[in-house]
């Protein structure tokens, strides 16, 4: 199984960047949020901020970026988005004002994620520009920096955590999406029709969960209690490998390296979902 960001397949039309588009600002901009948390720099950066930042793209997905009372939160902003309470927007976020970004398209919003242009149009907040080109701006790049290991960064305990952390997120947060709008992963959708999935790192997580419907799959940060699907990884090393797909997964679970139980057949279509992620971000 691997969630690892690879090459997107280019020219695929508009269908494949409007997918795109919403596994950037549902799946991988939540990321933000952990950034904030675990990042004593990045914490401190935005400390006094009292602001949301809004992502809209033209017929296509929205989000908002919210800080207040140095926490950082990412919720959607369009309906069809499928998250769950833990990125939710605390009540009085938005007091601090709003910087609204707009994009003409979803290809123009990839750009900017890819760091190939795609400068958006301000709408609302032209005063805390300096905010977006400053903090803001360091902020992403830290999540970028995350995002795009090296084996020389992989040997800092502290930066295989964040990452281990960030690819759980990215890859519970990204089923939904691919699920309704990925073609090849929507042929398994029927197999997720109730109960949960729960993916753990051993001995203290982090933890990230499915709550599966036949109307809707709702992704969540944290543990589930009673998942019908269990993933438990002995530890981040193993974890790292299993999300990057460098984890030869048959041997990991025959040395109890990886414990997979409960329904195996969500097990095994969630592996091939996932494999799905690569296609669409790099």
């Amino acid at each position: 199984m691997s969630v690892a960001p690879g090459e997107a397949v280019k020219g695929r039309g508009a269908a494949h960047e409007s997918l795109r588009a919403r596994l950037h600002l549902h799946a991988v901009l939540p990321g933000l949020q952990d950034v904030v948390a675990e990042d004593a720099e990045m914490a401190a950066l935005v400390a006094g901020t009292r602001l949301t930042v809004q992502f809209r793209v033209a017929g296509g997905p929205a989000a908002a970026v919210c800080f207040a009372d140095g926490r950082c939160t990412v919720r959607p902003l369009d309906d069809r988005a499928a998250v769950g309470e833990s990125s939710s927007l605390s009540p009085g976020h938005e007091g601090g004002g709003t910087v609204t970004l707009f994009f003409t398209s979803a290809a123009q919003l990839n750009r900017m994620f890819d760091g190939r242009g795609g400068t958006p149009i301000p709408l609302r907040g032209f005063g805390k520009l300096g905010f977006m080109q400053r903090e803001f701006t360091k902020l992403t790049e830290r999540l970028s920096y995350y995002l795009k290991p090296t084996p020389e960064l992989f040997a800092d305990p502290d930066y295989l955590a964040m990452n281990t952390r960030l690819m759980l997120t990215t890859a519970a947060f990204a089923v939904p999406i691919l699920l309704e709008y990925d073609p090849v992963a929507a042929g398994f959708r029927r197999i997720f029709d109730g109960g949960s999935i729960a993916l753990t790192v051993l001995p203290d997580g982090p933890s990230v969960g499915l709550v599966l419907s036949p109307q809707r799959i709702v992704a969540v940060k944290g543990g589930i209690d009673a998942p019908t699907a269990l993933i438990r990884m002995r530890d981040v090393h193993i974890a790292s490998a299993f999300l990057n797909g460098t984890l030869d997964t048959f041997a990991a679970v025959a040395c109890g390296d990886v414990e997979i139980s409960g329904q195996l057949r969500k097990v095994d279509a969630l592996g091939l979902v996932l494999e799905r992620v690569p296609v669409y971000l790099s």
